[in-house]
């Protein structure tokens, strides 16, 4: 799956599961984007989810790009121990909402959230 590892929240025939990102593989990462689908063992899943602790310590990680906007809830500490002048880029039609959904994450004041 790349850099990220995910974790089934949702399997449901009816309509597409859910999966949640849970961790990086490497605490080395520059840069890392969350993409809105992703197939696992050829099913389609929506990324749904940052689960807890999932770029915790991940000093180099200096832009975080989401390209799901169906996401609904990030873990505590989410992104505790990334860069302190970190970027993460949202889609610009969930600015406002992501804005506050990211808030108090772990992530230091000076991380800015941009679309």
């Amino acid at each position: 799956m790349g850099s990220l590892t995910y974790k089934i929240t949702n399997t449901s025939v009816s309509e597409k599961g859910t999966v949640e990102v849970s961790a990086t593989n490497s605490k080395t990462l520059k840069s890392v984007k969350i993409a809105s689908t992703v197939k696992i063992g050829g099913v389609s899943f929506n990324v749904t989810s940052i689960g807890k602790n999932a770029f915790k310590n991940c000093k180099n990680l200096k832009v975080i790009t989401v390209s799901s906007t169906k996401i609904k809830t990030v873990g505590t500490n989410a992104f505790k121990g990334i860069y302190k002048k970190a970027k993460i880029k949202v889609p610009s039609s969930k600015l406002k909402s992501y804005k506050k959904l990211f808030a108090g994450k772990g992530q230091s004041k000076t991380v800015t959230i941009t679309k």
